[in-house]
């Protein structure tokens, strides 16, 4: 219950903030101009079909992995910098419990980078039979992500 609270808060605070919400709209900015890209640029529409989706989901991990990265790092700065992680920590919520729930934020995130990045897959590959193979692979390894940078559940001692 206390992980979902924690989770819940860090959601809102990184999705209805207008810096989180500028991160989406960005991403969404990018990915628009690289599908037009690879469908209009004499060089790159040279490309097969495989090759555009899986450079366009190249991208679109690199950018679920600097969102995640941000994400991450201002989970713990953004609670010293607002000086509430003192008062986080005195709480009944153990370490453990505090990072889950901070995980499970940068997860959702993740998410939502991937949903926001289906229409543009869809576009780019179009017709190709890798598709459906390459959305399963991107949401494996887009999961697998945030769960390789901090805040990890399990580098904090048991308290």
């Amino acid at each position: 219950m206390k992980t979902t609270y924690i989770m819940q808060k860090e959601i809102r605070e990184s999705i209805l903030t207008p810096k989180g919400f500028l991160w989406y709209i960005l991403a969404s900015i990018i990915l628009s101009v690289l599908s037009y890209l690879f469908l209009t640029n004499s060089e790159l529409s040279l490309l097969d079909q495989g090759q555009m989706l899986y450079m366009i989901m190249n991208f679109i991990t690199a950018l679920g992995l600097l969102m995640g990265l941000v994400f991450g790092a201002d989970a713990f700065a953004g609670e010293i910098e607002r000086g509430t992680l003192e008062a986080l920590f005195i709480s009944p919520v153990n370490k453990t419990e505090i990072a889950i729930g901070k995980l499970g934020a940068a997860l959702t995130n993740w998410w939502i980078i991937f949903v926001i990045s289906l229409p543009y897959l869809f576009v780019v590959g179009k017709g190709g039979q890798n598709l459906l193979t390459g959305i399963v692979y991107l949401a494996i390894l887009g999961t697998l992500l945030p769960l390789s940078f901090p805040p990890f559940p399990w580098d904090f001692q048991r308290g």
